[in-house]
């Protein structure tokens, strides 16, 4: 879905693009050195422009101090937003409106509150399979991808053909099993400790951390009902909370772990599905401009008319 944005150059916010956060200001006076005039595309898919093509608004925009600009987004892959700094964001009003009420102990957990873990890497079949095709990766010294763990992990939670042919044919076979013949035990550690059936979270504001039982957790998103029963403890910063995808915005960070400058990730992005799947630009904006994140999967496969566990 097309967003179109009104900013300045006097505007504190920030343009959020992954685990990136780029004043606003930064994201103007690049645009400067670059174009003058003309739309420029400033990320992937994200563009910025002049906010008015008329000359007389421009004089008078010039004249009362007030240069606007336009951004206008594209991409409806990547997170994306512009939002005040998390300074100013922590002292919203706004700012708990997400908060879970607190329960602690033996209790049942909507499962879309539950974030993936950010250490399924190298045991997880999902991961591994897309890290092949260099979807993701997971190295402390590693070239781009286009996604991070916590992307695909959300990505392919429902796609039944990733899920028969990868994760029935993992290690997770065995409880996916219990999982879908409902015969999964949920155990409350108050009675008996078993880290083989005990999963243990942490609630912090509007979201659970996996303790234990992460690969577990993980496969209930993917063939479970969207609820399960865990032992629950009340985080330090359930209080603090500050944001509702604060955690997610921590777990990307593990995206691009060699930190790749935000004005170069336009030119990546290109290179990748260029060198990899041999995408013109005219194949990136139907995937990312018509797609979503859920169908993205199946878009794909249209797209290069192959099937995504052929590679």
């Amino acid at each position: 879905m097309q967003e179109k944005i009104i900013i300045t150059k006097k505007d504190n916010r920030l343009l959020m693009y992954r685990s990136y956060e780029i004043p606003i200001s930064d994201v103007i006076s690049y645009y400067e050195r670059k174009c003058i005039s003309n739309k420029y595309e400033i990320l992937p898919l994200v563009y910025i422009k002049r906010y008015s093509s008329n000359i007389f608004q421009r004089i008078f925009d010039l004249f009362c101090g007030k240069k606007r600009y336009e951004i206008e987004i594209l991409n409806n892959i990547d997170y994306i937003e512009i939002r005040n700094s998390i300074k100013n964001q922590s002292n919203s009003a706004d700012n708990n409106h997400n908060v879970i009420e607190a329960q602690e102990g033996f209790v049942k957990v909507d499962l879309d509150k539950i974030q993936y873990s950010t250490y399924l890497f190298g045991r997880c079949g999902v991961l591994n399979y897309f890290e092949k095709l260099g979807f993701v990766i997971n190295s402390e010294f590693c070239e781009y991808a286009p996604f991070s763990d916590i992307d695909i992990l959300r990505m392919t939670e429902r796609n039944s053909k990733i899920n028969n042919g990868i994760c029935k044919n993992y290690q997770c076979k065995c409880f996916i099993d219990k999982i879908i013949s409902n015969t999964y035990k949920f155990i409350d550690k108050s009675k008996k400790r078993d880290k083989d059936l005990n999963i243990e979270l942490t609630l912090h504001g509007s979201s659970y951390i996996v303790g234990e039982g992460k690969h577990r957790v993980c496969a209930f998103k993917r063939f479970g009902n969207r609820s399960i029963f865990a032992n629950v403890e009340i985080g330090e910063m359930y209080q603090k909370s500050r944001i509702q995808d604060s955690l997610d915005r921590d777990a990307m960070n593990n995206w691009n772990r060699r930190k790749i400058r935000w004005f170069d990730l336009k030119d990546e992005f290109y290179n990748f599905y260029a060198n990899k799947f041999n995408f013109d630009r005219e194949k990136l904006l139907k995937l990312y401009c018509n797609s979503s994140r859920i169908s993205f999967m199946d878009d794909f496969e249209k797209i290069t008319g192959k099937d995504i566990l052929s590679y």
